[in-house]
């Protein structure tokens, strides 16, 4: 049991010791460090959003995330149900099909 104390007392003076060194610590820059290398270059490039980004976009800032989700599963499932039956429908017509040549 003193170990654990011990050891919470210890955490708890090394946060207070960072805390206080932190102001004092220096951050090197990579241009300070490694004068051969050249300068960062940065480039930016707009790319506009989707048609989906825009629509989950207005309704994260309308507050309406939840119904947008809802509504995008509702008809990514009535879509997948719908393919599945077009799938099994073309399944059973080739096998009839197949019939038709045995």
């Amino acid at each position: 049991f003193r170990k654990i104390l011990k050891d919470e007392q210890t955490n708890r003076m090394l946060t207070k010791l960072h805390a206080i060194l932190n102001p004092f610590l220096l951050r090197r820059l990579k241009s300070d460090v490694a004068i051969e290398l050249l300068p960062k270059k940065e480039y930016v490039i707009y790319a506009e959003m989707s048609s989906l980004q825009r629509q989950l976009s207005q309704a994260i800032l309308e507050g309406e995330i939840d119904r947008f989700i809802d509504t995008k599963t509702r008809a990514y499932r009535q879509f997948t149900r719908s393919k599945n039956k077009q799938v099994s429908s073309d399944s059973s017509q080739n096998a009839s099909m197949a019939e038709l040549y045995v």
